[in-house]
């Protein structure tokens, strides 16, 4: 299977636009552009280096979850209770997506494989269905 890495960048740095974009409506929270960059590039470069990672599923699990804090606390300065509930939706759309992209695999019959990660082909970038 050839994996192009020009997609995998594309793909997660477009849907972690979207994700974090969707979070800022939904809060109705402004987050500064430089931030929201800066956020989904380092979800970006945790997606190109993590099918390199070989951890127990439950120590990748935190690994994932410190990964969104971090990109969570890049957005704005938050009091604990906010960063909880921007953290939470911000998994929450995460979910999402994730479901999504899912979805669409089955419904494009794109083959895939799940070990930790969603693996396709990357003969078409998810992100543009979006």
């Amino acid at each position: 299977m050839t994996v192009y890495i020009e997609y995998v960048i594309l793909d997660n740095l477009l849907i972690d636009l979207l994700i974090i974009y969707l979070t800022s409506s939904l809060l109705k929270i402004h987050f500064n552009k430089v931030n929201i960059l800066l956020s989904a590039l380092i979800g970006t470069a945790f997606a190109v280096v993590m099918p390199f990672i070989s951890l127990n599923s439950y120590v990748l699990f935190f690994l994932k979850l410190s990964v969104g804090m971090t990109m969570v606390l890049v957005l704005k300065k938050f009091s604990f209770g906010k960063f909880v509930i921007t953290f939470v939706t911000f998994i929450s759309l995460t979910f999402m997506m994730g479901g999504m992209c899912f979805g669409l695999m089955y419904l494009l019959s794109i083959p895939f494989t799940v070990n930790g990660i969603m693996i396709y082909g990357f003969e078409f970038p998810l992100s543009l269905y979006f």
